[in-house]
């Protein structure tokens, strides 16, 4: 069985040196911003390599994307919203059209699967949370997460690669208490991702 590795945002990314611990991995999964402002300088705490990405369809425009990019990547997992679904593919599948098989479009039921079996409380998840999920439910691979720190009280919710002052982000708290990714419904679904499918976390 093929060992994969999730690679969360979380600030505690930068308190470990996984980088070749993680590289060494038979496939390396990164999400949204992680991929595109994460790996330049933090080499050493999260590895170079990226094998599966997962990304929220605003990504998927030639300001992020690039014939490189398809090339070094195995598979890129697209989240869009259910209100939007079906415009959003289509508009995917011809600006990418060389690249069919790289794309996977994560069905709008895994969301309310999610939500349903998590019993998520506000908002809406988040698509590093919702294609995590995704590949948990729907991937037979040996699955390890890393850098996910709604398991951990210490950190809140923050991006290590981050430009705010202050990387345990009270920041991040303020964005989103109330609406886009409400926190402790995130939180919520993190620890029911670990109770339920018993991914291996690296701490």
């Amino acid at each position: 069985m093929e060992k994969l590795v999730i690679v969360g945002n979380g600030s505690s990314m930068l308190d470990n040196e996984y980088g070749e611990q993680i590289d060494k991995f038979d496939l390396v999964c990164r999400m949204n911003r992680g991929f595109f402002e994460g790996i330049d300088g933090y080499e050493k705490n999260v590895g170079s390599r990226t094998d599966i990405l997962i990304v929220h369809d605003g990504f998927m425009t030639d300001e992020y994307m690039s014939d490189e990019l398809f090339e070094n990547t195995a598979y890129i997992l697209i989240g869009t919203p259910a209100f939007k679904w079906e415009s959003e593919v289509q508009r995917i599948k011809n600006q990418y059209d060389k690249y069919p098989e790289k794309l996977v479009f994560i069905p709008t039921s895994v969301e309310t699967n999610l939500k349903r079996e998590a019993e998520f409380g506000g908002g809406w998840p988040s698509t590093g949370l919702i294609g995590t999920y995704h590949i948990l439910k729907c991937f037979d691979m040996d699955v390890t997460l890393v850098g996910f720190d709604g398991y951990n009280d210490k950190y809140k919710f923050g991006h290590y690669f981050s430009k705010t002052d202050d990387r345990t982000t009270e920041y991040f708290y303020d964005k989103f208490k109330d609406g886009h990714h409400k926190i402790s419904a995130e939180r919520q679904c993190w620890e029911f991702l670990r109770d339920n499918f018993k991914p291996t976390i690296l701490k």
